[in-house]
């Protein structure tokens, strides 16, 4: 997952807070900018 993480340009700690909130099953807010990285 680093791998794929550096090539799209995404921050450890935005990783981090998402998988967070999502395992905790917390609303997340993704931004369009990472939304962009990702290709949704």
């Amino acid at each position: 997952m680093t791998y794929e993480r550096k090539r799209l340009g995404i921050n450890k700690s935005t990783l981090w807070y998402i998988k967070k909130n999502l395992l905790e099953d917390k609303t997340t807010k993704i931004y369009e900018k990472i939304l962009l990285k990702i290709g949704h």
